[in-house]
């Protein structure tokens, strides 16, 4: 686009292909950012010590934040979960970061009027959570690649959307 753009006389071309640099560089940036994010986590885990974390509070918390910065239109979270007693061994900083980004994923995939759900049990001693929304889905063909490091199902040519 930029090599394009100095050829372009078109005012209102030119304003599309530079609206199209700017989001392209801020695609770049975040994908830097993560990038960076992720690397820092896995030395920081490496060197962490894990500790017994009760979910349960967590998972309260969260559900507050999302109702008191939900937009118009956004959909409501439906918390499903005790209110305590949902123990786990893990650094509770991480934990409450990958919650934080599915339920910002399931906000960003849920359609209008559509609503989250973040349920927690305990089940034969372990802590199952789930964060289900009501958009369209991962493929069954390529579930086995969302806990691939940088996965999208995002169209790779999806912008101002």
């Amino acid at each position: 686009a930029i090599e394009t753009l100095r050829r372009i006389e078109d005012p209102g071309q030119q304003r599309r292909l530079l609206a199209i640099i700017a989001e392209d560089v801020r695609r770049l940036d975040r994908l830097i950012s993560d990038i960076s994010d992720a690397s820092r986590v896995d030395a920081e885990l490496s060197r962490t010590a894990t500790e017994l974390v009760d979910v349960a509070p967590i998972l309260a918390t969260l559900a507050d934040i999302h109702a008191a910065t939900l937009a118009t239109g956004e959909p409501p979270l439906v918390l499903d979960a005790p209110e305590s007693g949902l123990v786990v061994r893990g650094v509770a900083d991480r934990l409450v970061q990958v919650l934080r980004n599915l339920i910002a994923n399931a906000r960003s995939f849920s359609p209008p009027g559509g609503r989250i759900m973040l349920a927690a049990r305990e089940t034969g001693g372990e802590v199952e959570i789930t964060v289900e929304d009501e958009g369209p889905g991962i493929p069954e063909a390529r579930r086995e690649h969302i806990f691939d490091r940088f996965y999208s199902e995002r169209p790779e040519g999806e912008r101002f959307g």
